[in-house]
């Protein structure tokens, strides 16, 4: 990602060199290596029906689209909201 982004959970992202798309999902970090960013497709595998969830370093990945999708907690108290929201 260029300098000035910087990558929220929720944000649509590309992973740069495979092209695989889908959401940001979770972040990982350790203490010698750059993030790792899990990435859900935002739909199911062709044919066997399971969802696809890949990882990939934070630096490879692009963002699409802000906030594609955003978290079912407050900001504040992490209390669940009702629903997940889809902007």
């Amino acid at each position: 990602m260029k300098d000035e982004e910087i990558m929220d959970l929720g944000d649509k992202v590309r992973d740069k060199i495979t092209g695989f798309t889908g959401i940001a999902t979770a972040v990982t970090l350790y203490l010698h290596k750059c993030p790792l960013v899990e990435v859900t497709a935002k739909e199911l595998s062709d044919g066997d029906g399971k969802l696809i969830v890949l990882w990939f370093d934070e630096p490879q990945l692009e963002i699409v689209n802000r906030k594609e999708y955003k978290s079912i907690y407050d900001d504040d108290d992490f209390e669940p909201k009702e629903e997940v929201v889809k902007n």
